[in-house]
């Protein structure tokens, strides 16, 4: 029973250490590849407000909330 319990924690630990490589390496490195590097510099020298575009069609994510309620209902 014990070495189950330690199997576990191991387990989660590396799952831990796995996140921790891929937060703090892996996606970074991704971000300073050319074709990543091509898009920010575009948008930064185009002044885009990236983030505001993810909650510009409020209405239309209201309907599909709405929508998804009703399936949900019914």
């Amino acid at each position: 029973m014990k070495s189950k319990k330690l199997g576990g924690a191991v387990k989660f630990l590396l799952a831990l250490a796995g996140l921790f490589v891929i937060a703090c390496w892996v996606i970074p490195a991704v971000n300073r590849s050319a074709p990543f590097r091509e898009v920010t510099d575009f948008s930064r020298e185009k002044d885009f407000n990236t983030g505001g575009l993810f909650y510009t069609d409020v209405e239309e994510t209201g309907q599909a909330d709405a929508t998804l309620r009703d399936r949900k209902r019914f």
